[in-house]
Formats: C-alpha cells, structure tokens, sequence
C-alpha cells in the first residue's frame, strides 16, 4: 500500500493510486459489500438444491442471501448506490486491457452496404445517453461483449434465436466478446468469474467446445475465433448457418 522513501517518510504506491479511481476502488466496496456475503452462503444454497449448478436467474446464491424476488439486473435498477457501485465495477473489468479492436482485425473481414448501419452494439453501456430511434436491423456487426456469460445455456439461446431476427443471412456476423475457457490451465480471471457468475447471475464461462454447441443449437457457425496475448478475453465470429 505505501512505500517507504526515507526514514519516516512514505508515498503511496500505483496501486494505491489506482484505488482513487472509481473504475478500481469501488472493487473493494462492491466485493465486501456484495460479493463475498453472496460467497459466505453459497455452500449452503448449493446444499439446498442438491449440489447442482443454479442456471435459474431469479433463483441462485444471490437471492438466497439476499431475499430477492428477481434477477441481480432488477435488483440494481430498485437499488441506486448498489447499482452504482455494480457499474463502476464493470468498468475496472476491461480498465487497462486490450479492447476488442486490439483482439478483431476490424479493417478487414467487414465489408460493410454503407447504405445500412455498421456496428449495433447489442449490450449498450454504463454511461448516459439520449436513445433515438433507428434501424438496427441488417448491420453488418453485432457486438456482444461480457453479456451472454450472464446467463445459463436456456437464456443464452434465447437470446441468440432473438437476435437472428436482426441479422441478414450471408451479410450480417456476430461478434461475442467474453472468456472462452480452456479445457484445463484456464487463467484466473476466467475461473474467478466462472464462480462469480454462477453465484451472482446463475451463469457460466464456456469452452470452446462448449461456446460452439451453444452457438450451433440456435442456428449459428463460427466463422473463427480470435485471441490476442495482450487479453483473457477473445471474440468469436459467428453468421447464421448457412
């Protein structure tokens, strides 16, 4: 926390410094807070229901703990501070990573009608903006980025049958932006979050094998998979079957 330049004397750290900003400091708040009460009772809810993976929503460790009558995404919009804390949060998750167009070569396999919208980001974001409307049908892109490791494998088809409508067979891809966990070896990032969404969300992090079974029973290939050394994360390139 702070290193010592002289006898006496201090000065904080990076990591310290980091902590004055929301994006990392709230990290501790949120995780005292939320996180590790969640964590406490989770033996005991996976006791409860038989030691299975919860892929319920509205029914996980999280309202076990908490009594909640809904799902983590409706608890935040009935609870402002925590909502907040939860957002910044979000935020320090790709702080300082690579984004995506440091993992996609974006320049090369779009080729956009420019007549129709490029790129819909499906998930939105944090910050405050003003929504007009617009066709966001037939795109050359769709972005999902840290969205579908929300939810277990039934809510995550549904959700990729529903977006199918939006996309142009032939034209439009799908671009998932999430952890892709390898068979063994995974990096701690991926395993922590696998736990952390089991409990918070009643989600999961997926293989590859695991990504391409899902993708495949709601009518979708993978194109390819890109990774990039410089992020946990990858993206799959997914179209409509053909």
């Amino acid at each position: 926390m702070l290193q010592e330049t002289s006898i006496g004397v201090f000065k904080p750290t990076k990591f310290t410094l980091a902590l004055l900003q929301p994006v990392f400091g709230e990290w501790i708040n949120h995780l005292y807070d939320t996180t590790i009460p969640y964590f406490f009772k989770t033996p005991e809810c996976l006791a409860q229901k038989g030691y299975k993976n919860p892929v319920d929503p509205a029914d996980g460790a999280f309202q076990y703990t908490t009594g909640w009558k809904g799902d983590l995404f409706h608890y935040y919009d009935a609870h402002p501070r925590e909502g907040e804390s939860f957002n910044h949060v979000m935020g320090g998750v790709m702080a300082l990573q690579a984004g995506w167009l440091d993992i996609f070569p974006h320049n090369t396999p779009l080729n956009p009608d420019t007549d129709l919208p490029l790129l819909v980001d499906v998930e939105g974001n944090v910050a405050r903006i003003t929504a007009i409307g617009y066709s966001t049908t037939g795109a050359c892109a769709y972005y999902m980025h840290g969205m579908l490791h929300d939810w277990s494998d039934e809510p995550t088809r549904k959700i990729l049958e529903m977006q199918k409508g939006a996309m142009t067979p032939g034209y439009s891809t799908l671009l998932i932006h999430d952890y892709i966990a390898p068979k063994a070896l995974a990096h701690l990032h991926t395993t922590a979050y696998d736990l952390t969404m089991m409990v918070m969300v009643a989600g999961e992090e997926r293989t590859e094998s695991h990504w391409r079974e899902l993708l495949k029973s709601a009518d979708y290939e993978v194109v390819r998979i890109w990774r990039s050394p410089l992020a946990v994360q990858g993206i799959i390139e997914a179209e409509i079957a053909k």
